[in-house]
């Protein structure tokens, strides 16, 4: 049996949105812009402190608690979404957006990650910055710090 090759133009609208193309000439937004936006991927809900906006209720509490633990001094220098670029023989591999990095009370740098999920993707972001950077990625998880 011969089979036919098809493009997006043969489908139609229905099978377009089963696959989740749109169609030509389409807006992507929403049609009512107040309606509320559909679930995230991993069911974060985003959540928004000292006017930040945290993908998810667990990196905000947990930068809640650091900016706690800035304020009585046993970390220094908290930033928020810190690029990291993965490079090997002058070849870029990927980036790697840590969630906070901050320094201890020993002036370490701590690189941390709020995790609900470990990814795939993840998994191998944090082995390249083990291996090409040499920093360890410390992981909070939900009920713990």
């Amino acid at each position: 049996m011969k089979r036919q090759r098809m493009s997006l133009k043969d489908l139609s609208e229905a099978d377009r949105q089963a696959i989740g193309q749109r169609s030509p000439g389409r807006s992507s937004r929403r049609a009512d812009p107040r309606a509320p936006a559909t679930t995230s991927k991993h069911r974060n809900i985003k959540t928004e402190i000292d006017g930040i906006v945290f993908d998810s209720k667990l990196e905000a509490t947990r930068y809640a608690d650091l900016k706690l633990m800035e304020k009585a001094g046993s970390i220094s220098n908290l930033e928020l979404q810190k690029p990291f670029e993965i490079v090997i023989n002058e070849q870029r591999i990927c980036k790697y957006v840590a969630d906070f990095v901050y320094n201890d009370a020993n002036g370490d740098q701590v690189v941390e990650d709020a995790k609900g999920q470990l990814t795939p993707v993840y998994r191998l972001k944090k082995k390249l910055m083990l291996a090409v950077l040499g920093i360890e990625i410390v992981e909070v998880y939900a009920g713990k710090k």
